[in-house]
């Protein structure tokens, strides 16, 4: 039989955790807006201790739950004291779980325009395709584009 409270405290830990993640992801989502790269350093090194307790979390769930079983099934087989309570938290994470992902979700699309932006700038500065203008002997070998830095231009 599976300890219902030791259960209930770890679900409770890991919606607790997955509340500050999502938290954490809005924060995300604004310093990438305003372009903050320390701020988001120190997002990152929190989001990397939160996972790091969830991890934890994790391997004393699969503890406590037998591994041939769902949380959804012992609720519904065993009916343990504290069903109603169980099924509340499970229900709650299982809603973390997609609003973090679909936060996320915007996260990576932000990171991508980010990076879009800075490849962008890359290209005004040095010449296009990262392609030498000479040729080893000296020679030129094409008309390219140059760039802002490029001292041949």
């Amino acid at each position: 039989m599976i300890e219902s409270g030791l259960l209930r405290d770890i679900l409770k830990e890991e919606e607790m955790i997955l509340q500050d993640m999502l938290e954490l992801e809005e924060q995300t989502r604004l310093v990438l807006i305003a372009r903050d790269i320390e701020a988001l350093q120190d997002l990152n090194a929190n989001k990397e201790q939160l996972a790091a307790k969830m991890l934890e979390l994790e391997e004393q769930r699969a503890g406590t739950v037998p591994e041939s079983i769902t949380l959804k099934e012992y609720l519904h087989r065993e009916n343990p004291p504290e069903t109603a309570k169980l099924e509340q938290l499970r229900q709650s994470i299982l809603g973390l779980h997609d609003a973090l992902r679909s936060r996320q979700k915007i996260t990576r699309r932000l990171l991508l325009f980010n990076q879009q932006l800075v490849e962008q700038a890359f290209q005004l500065l040095v010449p296009c395709g990262g392609e030498n203008l000479y040729s080893a002997s000296g020679e030129k070998k094409n008309a390219l584009r140059t760039g802002i830095l490029d001292s041949n231009a």
